[in-house]
């Protein structure tokens, strides 16, 4: 009998990824820190958490 309080390992869910990992993901790096040697990801239309700068719109 199971019980409803059970929790999964942590690793367990860590230890099998999704079967396809080649998923294209949203997002833009961001130009001024690109600029200066760093890769920054940033959500498409959002500022850059690490220089502000405006990503994805206009660039």
């Amino acid at each position: 009998m199971c019980s409803p309080h059970r929790q999964l390992p942590v690793c367990q869910a860590v230890s099998n990824p999704p079967a396809t990992t080649n998923q294209e993901m949203p997002g833009v790096k961001c130009p001024t820190c690109e600029s200066r040697g760093v890769v920054n990801w940033v959500l498409e239309g959002r500022k850059c958490g690490y220089c502000g700068t405006p990503c994805g719109i206009d660039d």
